[in-house]
């Protein structure tokens, strides 16, 4: 591609595609959006087009594929580098699934020498997975979902089962043989997704969950909508609208017709509850793809999602207000710690229970911040709270955030930890959270473990809940790896040094763990 000119010629395409600067991404995706969209405008056989999207498809799956094995392991930073590439990420996926729609389009309108209609299956395989990406990728930013994408996902589905071409192997645009498939399965695939409550779950583990279901996904079941006993597992779509999957408990029985189907997962929960039963931290289970640290924070996630959704049982109270809010456990600790961050400890462990062995802070001004957010409303368990623009630190759905109850007059006593449960962003600068409140003071101090390696021994950041004065029995919150049931903990409290043992495992997240510690 030359100035206005634009060569569709495959061969062509192909040279200027290996031309691309790809280690560009946000230049590079400029120029494939820009190419997709001016050759989207042209007309062009349903054969031809599908050859240049075969050829788009690689670049687009390079990039793809970086998001994909990240999964949620993630970091601060890489956190910040995925998130900036998701809204290009997006626009290519949207113009693939337009030209796969084209062609698709282009393919019925044309009969063969037989005056025949070959069944356009590959072309509307790949616009449902585009279509697809693009929804992740909108789950991954914790927006909503695009207005359409349900409408077009529904009636592609739907025109396959007309035709009863919905279960028929179907070879994607690559060769390899884990991309066979059926449009049946495509749909389920994504319809699992759209289920697996998006806007709770950590950045990243999306991609988790999507490969995970390509041995899942044959455990649902779609059939057409049909009375239930048990609703559990069961969930109902309305193929005539623009809107994912319902719980069946929310369906209103008497709208049934043509149109809906019911999704069964009661097969895949029974998969699901074996590998919680047989869950060992971090050991691989076979048949299991999710990460070792995180598949049973997952695994439970997924089992709520895709059997009986949560209630709310105590009501939502509205408040007004501003409450300043510390994203993460370094910035917890930071300011719980006087603005001052962990000390540095001597490696010379015959200081161990020597004050001497942790020197001066490491200098961390400006890195850390406290951010304005408003209060919505509050609830027994927590608050859920917003902001009208994007935050300057990077907010993690399950981290640890700390706040103060009394911003005017509270001191530290007054300091809480809560768990960043839920998050959505609309038009990409309004932002609501929910903060689960965990209601007993908080302390910063430094753990490590007595004996173990090398980074178990060295001192890192915790926070403690409770009054280890008073109280033998708290809970710790610190980074994944420590937790280890009977363990011997050496705690730094104020520079004195305090053993405990670890008891059992609260919470595991991607972002930190709680644990119980009784201290010696």
């Amino acid at each position: 591609m030359r100035g206005k000119d634009i060569e569709i010629r495959p061969i062509y395409v192909e040279e200027w595609l290996d031309s691309l600067p790809y280690i560009d991404f946000h230049n590079t995706i400029k120029l494939l959006q820009q190419a997709l969209q001016a050759m989207n405008s042209m007309p062009m056989k349903s054969s031809q087009r599908m050859e240049i999207v075969t050829l788009f498809h690689r670049p687009y799956k390079y990039y793809l594929d970086t998001q994909i094995r990240t999964g949620a392991q993630h970091t601060m930073q890489t956190v910040e580098v995925m998130q900036d590439q998701l809204s290009g990420l997006k626009s290519v996926a949207v113009q693939l699934g337009r030209a796969s729609r084209l062609a698709m389009d282009e393919a019925l309108s044309h009969k063969s020498l037989w005056g025949q209609n070959k069944y356009p299956l590959q072309e509307i395989l790949m616009t449902m997975t585009y279509l697809s990406h693009a929804l992740i990728y909108s789950f991954l930013e914790y927006a909503p979902s695009p207005q359409k994408v349900w409408h077009e996902l529904n009636f592609l589905y739907q025109f396959a089962e007309n035709i009863h071409q919905h279960r028929t192997p179907v070879k994607l645009v690559a060769t390899s043989k884990k991309d066979v498939t059926s449009i049946e399965k495509r749909y389920k695939r994504i319809a699992l997704i759209a289920l697996a409550d998006p806007y709770h779950l950590p950045f990243g583990a999306i991609w988790e969950i999507y490969e995970q279901l390509h041995e899942w996904t044959d455990l649902a079941e779609l059939k057409p909508l049909q009375e239930v006993k048990n609703p559990e597992g069961h969930f109902v779509i309305n193929l005539a609208t623009d809107t994912s999957p319902l719980p069946y408990v929310k369906f209103n029985t008497a709208n049934s017709g043509e149109n809906y189907r019911l999704l069964d997962t009661n097969r895949l929960l029974g998969v699901i509850r074996k590998h919680i039963q047989n869950f060992k931290p971090g050991k691989k289970q076979e048949g299991l793809v999710f990460s070792p640290y995180y598949a049973d924070y997952l695994l439970r996630i997924i089992d709520k999602a895709w059997g009986m959704p949560p209630k709310r049982h105590s009501p939502r109270k509205p408040r007004n207000g501003q409450m300043k809010l510390m994203h993460g456990l370094n910035t917890m600790y930071y300011f719980l710690n006087g603005e001052h961050d962990l000390k540095i400890q001597d490696d010379d462990r015959q200081h161990e229970h020597d004050i001497r062995t942790f020197t001066t802070a490491i200098d961390t001004t400006g890195l850390y911040r406290k951010e304005y957010w408003n209060l919505a409303d509050t609830s027994s368990g927590g608050i859920a709270v917003t902001r009208d623009d994007k935050p300057k630190s990077v907010i993690r759905v399950g981290d640890i955030v700390g706040l103060n109850l009394d911003e005017k007059n509270g001191g530290p006593e007054f300091f809480r930890a809560g768990v960043l449960r839920w998050m959505l962003v609309r038009q990409s600068k309004v932002y609501k959270a929910g903060i689960q409140i965990f209601n007993q003071p908080v302390l910063p101090v430094g753990v490590r473990a007595s004996h173990g390696n090398q980074i178990e021994r060295e001192f890192r950041r915790a926070i403690l809940t409770g009054n280890p004065l008073k109280q033998k029995e708290i809970t710790v919150f610190t980074s994944k790896g420590l937790h280890l049931q009977d363990r011997i903990l050496e705690i730094n409290i104020n520079d004195k040094i305090f053993t405990g043992k670890v008891g059992d495992i609260i919470e595991s997240t991607t972002c930190f763990e709680l644990f119980n510690l009784e201290l010696q």
